[in-house]
């Protein structure tokens, strides 16, 4: 079955997110990018956005869930790089997906076998055992207003060398699994 997913990338150009030894806003216009080319390759229709205009992070959040809102589509999904307290640390620190709190098992069972695909093929640690491996739940203003269930997934994140390590050398085979798991 034909699948539409629409993928936006975190923050904008100009309300950037996190950074350390990668930019979360350059990495994750990558990871789209490279992931609905994967999608249509496989027959599946990708709808891209990333945010270009906006000046303040309330404007990104409107724009970036407008244009959510405005597509015919299956699956929400933003890519993000998260970060953590700790500064620049050169442990490993891993992969997560989150779902707003009123997510269905539908959606959670997708951020969770998202984030398992990227840990798999990343070499990355998949962070949250659970019920729904590798899933919290973030009550974001993106999961409470996106009229589909989003999924927002954390790749890896940007004050870990060592994710940004695997990351960078393992980009194709994570941004393949992402797209695989998205046609599933």
């Amino acid at each position: 079955m034909k699948k539409t997913i629409a993928i936006s990338s975190g923050h904008g150009l100009h309300v950037r997110g996190a950074s350390g030894h990668v930019d979360e806003v350059d990495e994750a216009r990558k990871v789209v990018d490279r992931v609905a080319e994967d999608l249509r390759a496989l027959g599946h229709v990708a709808l891209v956005f990333h945010d270009d205009a906006s000046g303040t992070q309330a404007r990104n959040l409107d724009a970036t869930v407008g244009w959510h809102n405005k597509q015919a589509r299956d699956l929400d999904l933003s890519v993000h790089f998260n970060s953590s307290p700790d500064g620049l640390v050169e442990k490993a620190i891993g992969v997560e997906a989150a779902v707003h709190p009123s997510a269905d098992g539908a959606t959670r069972g997708i951020a969770s076998r998202l984030a398992k695909a990227v840990a798999d093929s990343g070499g990355l640690r998949l962070r949250r055992p659970g019920k729904w491996p590798g899933v919290h739940e973030v009550n974001t203003s993106f999961g409470r207003v996106c009229k589909k269930n989003p999924v927002i997934l954390e790749v890896c994140f940007v004050n870990s060398a060592e994710d940004c390590r695997l990351y960078g050398e393992r980009f194709e085979a994570i941004c393949a699994a992402i797209a695989r798991e998205l046609a599933a």
